[in-house]
């Protein structure tokens, strides 16, 4: 009996000492949802909320994790078809990440957006995206058994949204495209079939956005409905022949994307207008025969854009520029001049290399020595020497009937051209005189709003 006893008085006083054991969740009454918290798993008292917005309330036994401001944040199901609740707005960041077991994807009206890296590598076949608007980066990567996209409203592709999709062949809408990014369709059957099917045309032009130029050969003039030069639009793989080899761009163009005429090995001329306003990083790189080019004077930061134009000797940067940024010139190795603006308030230490055994240029042109010292540090580690900018000659004589190349020293290019009397000399856009009848007369040439002068003498 006392053993009995004893026992007993242990147990009792193991329970007191020993904090209680939860008891199971009461079960809800017929039609009432228990919500838990999707890091806890707790059950939330009525009207509770989480201090964490990007924690959901889901049912117990949902697949689907939808915060409060409709986004489906993830998906855990192993279902082949997958319907999305009504009310999702977007599919967030890897909501089907690797998920091999998805094969459709069914979307409510109310999904607008498809966030970065949504189905990336997962298994999806089939999906409408006919009401969506936004789809943003990675979206669909590497989602090999993906054959076909409806695009209807797309106004946003981020960058490589359908990248490594290798079956994606067929892509309708885009209408409504207003900014793509960079490598949307690298890797895929549609930009495959491009390449091979000369049938296609030279330009792939949808609502002012040029997205691919790979077949075009010779002189290529831009047409004025274009807005923007998507990314990699006429770049060539090394594995294709480069065909291209002066592009004139309009004044309705306002931006050139990343790596656009990128390895295009037989362009040698570009023109652009003044409307263009950003230069994506690598737009020219290994450009090898490109030797002239008339750059944007509403352009303020160069990063990044000539790497590899090995053929490039001179070049007039535009008054605009406010910034040259890094490597903007690596390994141009002919690079004779450059003729900098005074605006210019950041020159990067390595705008032309890795290293510094290697000189930018051999000189660089200043409007204004004493103005440009403010740079001077910067320019002495790229390993140059800087001089004034001057026309080449200040007094020219002529007989009657001849011509004469009139130059800047650096080779640059003048904003304007003009001449006191031509009916004595005419000069032309690039500084090419004409001695017309006897007498003199005064060549005005303007860069960076300065003007320099020429007394030209015909006898």
């Amino acid at each position: 009996m006392k053993k009995f006893v004893i026992m007993g008085l242990f147990a009792g006083l193991l329970s007191a000492w020993l904090p209680p054991v939860p008891g199971k969740a009461a079960e809800p009454e017929t039609g009432e949802e228990i919500f838990y918290c999707t890091d806890t798993k707790k059950p939330l008292d009525a009207g509770e909320e989480t201090s964490n917005a990007a924690i959901s309330k889901v049912p117990q036994d949902s697949d689907f994790e939808i915060d409060a401001d409709g986004v489906l944040v993830k998906y855990h199901g192993t279902e082949e078809v997958v319907t999305v609740p009504d009310g999702v707005t977007k599919v967030g960041k890897s909501a089907f990440y690797k998920n091999t077991y998805i094969q459709k994807v069914l979307l409510p009206d109310t999904v607008t957006e498809i966030g970065a890296y949504a189905f990336y590598n997962s298994s999806i076949r089939e999906i409408d995206l006919s009401r969506t608007k936004i789809i943003e980066e990675g979206a669909f990567k590497d989602c090999r058994m993906l054959e076909e996209a409806n695009l209807e409203t797309v106004e946003i592709l981020g960058n490589e949204v359908f990248w490594l999709c290798k079956n994606l062949e067929t892509v309708t809408g885009l209408e409504q495209l207003r900014e793509i990014g960079y490598n949307v369709f690298g890797n895929t059957q549609l930009w495959q079939n491009y390449w091979k099917d000369e049938a296609r045309g030279d330009l792939w032009i949808v609502n002012g956005i040029l997205i691919c130029g790979h077949h075009c050969t010779g002189t290529v003039v831009i047409p004025d409905n274009v807005k923007k030069i998507a990314s990699l639009a006429f770049h060539t793989p090394d594995e294709i022949e480069s065909r291209l080899e002066k592009v004139i761009i309009p004044d309705s163009v306002v931006q050139i994307g990343t790596s656009a005429f990128a390895y295009c090995r037989a362009l040698t001329t570009v023109r652009m207008e003044d409307s263009v306003t950003r230069i994506g990083v690598h737009a020219f790189e290994g450009c090898l025969k490109l030797t002239d080019i008339r750059l944007s004077n509403t352009l303020t930061d160069i990063d990044r854009v000539f790497s590899y134009c090995k053929a490039l000797e001179r070049l007039t940067l535009p008054a605009s520029l406010e910034k040259l940024g890094e490597h903007a010139f690596e390994h141009c190795t002919k690079l004779k001049t450059l003729t900098i603006p005074p605006q210019l308030k950041e020159f990067a230490d390595n705008v032309n290399r890795v290293n510094y055994t290697v000189p930018l240029a051999q000189t660089i042109y200043v409007t204004d020595i004493a103005e440009a010292k403010k740079l001077e540090g910067t320019i002495k580690k790229c390993g140059t020497k800087v001089a004034e900018l001057k026309l080449a000659e200040e007094n020219v004589v002529l007989g009657t009937g001849s011509k004469f190349a009139l130059r800047f020293n650096s080779g640059a290019k003048a904003e304007r051209w003009r001449s006191s009397n031509k009916k004595i000399v005419a000069v032309d856009s690039v500084g090419n005189l004409y001695a017309v009848s006897t007498g003199t007369a005064t060549i005005t040439a303007t860069i960076y709003g300065k003007e320099y002068k020429c007394k030209v003498t015909v006898k």
